[in-house]
């Protein structure tokens, strides 16, 4: 009886509140003055995964990424509810959202006329292009509300990088970011 109160103490931690990582996310290009080229890689923050394409019309996914656009699954992107809200604070500080509403895609007003929750350009939303590419913006983190509803997650980019040249001619990007859940 004596391991009671340590075997209560591991039940009550919240395991799923740590921060998990994730690297080497390929996704599609995109290129300047609208060209794109393949689809959206679709990923689930709640299960810590790439989604196939084929349940884009779903829920199980929460963001998508092609090039550096960044879509969340809800209004304009998807059957969701998902919302999401760049917020000026560094990722260790953000513990509780209680700011502005979250948006979904197509409620936001962005510079470059997308509509997006998280708009696109270079110091438009999470990321500047400088003279080493595409680099995320320092204290910069998103608030995103799960495309089920169930949960906040808050999210930052740590990187992005472009891929070697491939046979067709495409150059794959590359996430990386960090997400933990949020209260």
């Amino acid at each position: 009886m004596r391991f009671l109160p340590l075997l209560a103490l591991l039940i009550a931690a919240p395991l799923a509140a740590q921060t998990h990582r994730a690297e080497n996310v390929r996704v599609g290009s995109s290129g300047m003055m609208g060209g794109v080229a393949g689809p959206y890689t679709l990923f689930s923050l709640a299960h810590n995964r790439v989604v196939p394409n084929a349940d884009s019309a779903s829920t199980a996914w929460d963001l998508a990424f092609r090039g550096t656009t960044v879509l969340v699954n809800g209004g304009t992107s998807g059957p969701g509810v998902g919302a999401a809200r760049l917020v000026e604070a560094p990722f260790e500080s953000v513990l509780l959202y209680t700011g502005d509403p979250l948006l979904a895609d197509g409620e936001n007003e962005c510079p470059r006329g997308a509509g997006l929750a998280v708009c696109t350009g270079s110091g438009n939303g999470w990321y500047v292009y400088g003279e080493r590419g595409v680099s995320p913006l320092p204290d910069r983190t998103l608030v995103v509300r799960l495309a089920d509803g169930s949960s906040l997650a808050k999210v930052r980019f740590l990187g992005y990088t472009l891929g070697d040249e491939q046979p067709d001619g495409s150059r794959p990007r590359f996430y990386a970011f960090e997400y933990a859940p949020l209260p």
